[in-house]
């Protein structure tokens, strides 16, 4: 029986993958260097599905005065206009109102920082979500099964009572880890099930959303 949805932020709740290059190649510009090179799918991946934290080290290649300037460049960045290039993904509202009528508890699971809370609110979805779990709140983010399982317990349930929606390898593998049934939204990812539309979800537990 479904309990309880899991989603990812980035690529999921909502489409951010051009306001993420956005910023990071001004932080590399800021710190003078080249912009990311969009036909490097390794360093695109990376920067699009890992934490900052992560990112930075990904950009600096393990160089440490490059990664000090990155860092003051990252503090120059101004956001003026943080969730312009944002946009929240189709059908999203639609299915969490489905979930909310048949008592099915939701979360997100990202290694996006402290800026989750108020960026759900700027779209107006917050309230839905019954738990958050960001980069600050583990010890080791995706792609390790840390918060997959802290929600877990958090919630009560078995691993079989919960999906977790993704988008991205990080997605997966702390999926895979956490034996908990991950479904990759509009990518290809390993194995996993791609669905191309929330409705799908829907469909696929009919049974358990009868509302």
């Amino acid at each position: 029986m479904l309990k309880v949805v899991i989603f990812d932020c980035d690529g999921v709740i909502i489409n951010s993958e051009d306001a993420i290059l956005h910023y990071y190649n001004n932080v590399l510009l800021g710190a003078g260097y080249p912009q990311i090179n969009r036909e490097d799918k390794y360093l695109l991946s990376g920067v699009l599905s890992m934490a900052d934290k992560d990112i930075m080290k990904l950009l600096a290649n393990d160089d440490v005065a490059k990664l000090e300037k990155l860092y003051q460049s990252a503090k120059q960045v101004y956001k003026e206009n943080e969730y312009g290039n944002i946009v929240l993904s189709d059908g999203l509202k639609e299915l969490l109102d489905k979930l909310k009528r048949n008592k099915i508890k939701l979360a997100v699971l990202t290694n996006r920082g402290s800026s989750l809370p108020s960026l759900l609110k700027h779209f107006g979805v917050y309230e839905y979500f019954d738990k958050l779990i960001t980069a600050a709140d583990v010890t080791v983010p995706k792609p390790d099964p840390e918060g997959l399982n802290w929600l877990l317990r958090h919630f009560k349930i078995s691993k079989e009572e919960a999906i977790f929606i993704g988008d991205a390898e990080p997605d997966y593998f702390a999926a895979k880890a956490g034996k908990v049934q991950f479904y990759s939204y509009r990518k290809k990812n390993k194995d996993a099930q791609v669905i191309d539309s929330f409705s799908e979800i829907s469909d696929i537990y009919s049974h358990d959303l009868p509302l």
